[in-house]
């Protein structure tokens, strides 16, 4: 049997991402994909302050105890038509955002990763 905890929402704060940020999420990533990161399939800072320059109200962090512990990674494209066929690497232009349309159609979850918490029983 599993365990399923929830934390009151007075716990975690989801917050825009800034500049600052951008170390601790390089970290969280390497904690969250340590496969990846061996291999440098993580984010890296200048692709983080890429997303930052072209969509920053697509770019949250969750905040727990003033740590972030998660990430999310948006951009706004055009589907034309609906579902159309994409990879990953066109839809976000190689992980740089540099295809976000702010008059597009759908708003893209490009990555979000949480860090593994062990809050107890």
């Amino acid at each position: 049997m599993s365990s399923f905890y929830v934390l009151d929402s007075d716990s975690v704060l989801i917050r825009p991402t800034t500049v600052a940020d951008i170390p601790e999420i390089v970290k969280l990533q390497e904690e969250s994909f340590a496969d990846l990161a061996k291999i440098g399939n993580i984010w890296h800072p200048d692709e983080l302050k890429s997303h930052l320059d072209i969509f920053p109200g697509g770019q949250l962090v969750a905040e727990l105890d003033k740590k972030i512990v998660g990430s999310a990674t948006s951009l706004i494209v055009q589907l034309n038509p609906i579902y159309a066929d994409h990879t990953w690497e066109g839809i976000t232009g190689n992980g740089m955002l540099t295809t976000h349309f702010p008059a597009g159609d759908t708003l893209y979850g490009a990555d979000q990763h949480i860090l593994e918490l062990d809050i107890g029983e």
